[in-house]
């Protein structure tokens, strides 16, 4: 099961996005509760690719792969914007206290709570790659 889907970086894309997401979740048949969390991170990480890679739109592409391999639900998100390491940016958002949320970071934290498994690597090509990952446990 494999979808492969092309959004532009704005933020009108975000809810063809988030539907995608939800569908695929969905048709593979997660738990509603757990779709819906994963759902919410994929609109964070693109949300982030839009704001802060492609300075707030940009005229970029994120590119979307939703797969189910090593026994994962895998969210895999591709852009050519500048390079972020949200796994590293959550690690520094754990410390923030409360009183800190203007500075950013939470939707990280959000991110992390809603899912099994973020990974990040920067390609040879220069794309910026980002999984999110539920593990399939957690169907119906």
């Amino acid at each position: 099961m494999r979808l492969f889907e092309t959004f532009r970086t704005r933020k009108e894309e975000l809810p063809r996005l988030t539907m995608c997401v939800r569908n695929f979740a969905d048709n593979a048949g997660l738990k509603s509760d757990i779709a819906l969390g994963l759902e919410l991170a994929a609109d964070e990480a693109a949300s982030n690719i839009i704001d802060h890679a492609y300075n707030e739109g940009g005229n970029g592409e994120i590119n979307m792969v939703c797969s189910v391999q090593n026994g994962e639900i895998q969210l895999e998100m591709y852009d050519s914007g500048k390079p972020f390491n949200p796994t590293t940016a959550i690690k520094s958002a754990m410390i923030k206290s409360i009183n800190d949320k203007d500075k950013g970071g939470f939707g990280l934290l959000l991110m992390r709570h809603f899912t099994d498994n973020i990974r990040y690597r920067y390609t040879p090509d220069g794309k910026n790659h980002l999984t999110l990952a539920v593990r399939l446990d957690n169907v119906a």
